[in-house]
């Protein structure tokens, strides 16, 4: 069933899951109810602005890993954009510290290509998307989370995976 959905809504319920499961350790859900955005305010990957120079420096590497399988590609661009977008309108401080955020980003790249044939198709990638993170924000898990720079990275990643192509 979980398969059959399209991306934006499998992205959607994946970070609706997390937030739950983020509920469930103490956050007020209610506090959350502005991340979510409307139809009408969201916008297509060919309508969204360039990120920061730095940042497409930084994720460039990311483009010879891509072009080896558009599918999975499109996929990190749709998921990255809509993890940007939650990580960067958090205005009720969900995500802490680097711990938390590690939580978060495996919880939701598991779910996402959980029973999914692309998980993998692209060797490396992971460890490279991580390497990048780990250069930005650190790696002291009690490190506080910027989250307009933390979002704008991610941003960045989408970005660079939407236009390997």
């Amino acid at each position: 069933m979980f398969n059959n959905l399209d991306k934006n809504r499998k992205i959607a319920l994946i970070l609706a899951v997390l937030l739950f499961g983020f509920n469930q350790s103490g956050v007020n859900l209610d506090d959350l109810k502005d991340l979510v955005k409307t139809p009408d305010e969201v916008k297509t990957p060919d309508e969204l602005p360039k990120p920061l120079e730095a940042d497409i420096t930084l994720t460039a590497p990311l483009t010879e890993l891509f072009v080896k399988d558009k599918v999975m590609a499109m996929e990190c661009a749709y998921f990255y954009m809509s993890f940007a977008d939650v990580v960067t309108r958090n205005p009720r401080n969900f995500l802490q510290n680097n711990a938390d955020f590690k939580v978060y980003n495996e919880t939701a790249l598991d779910m996402m290509y959980e029973n999914s044939n692309l998980k993998g198709s692209i060797p490396g990638l992971g460890e490279k998307i991580d390497e990048i993170l780990a250069s930005r924000m650190g790696l002291n898990p009690e490190d506080k989370v910027d989250h307009k720079t933390l979002g704008a990275l991610l941003y960045a990643i989408g970005w660079t995976a939407y236009n390997a192509f």
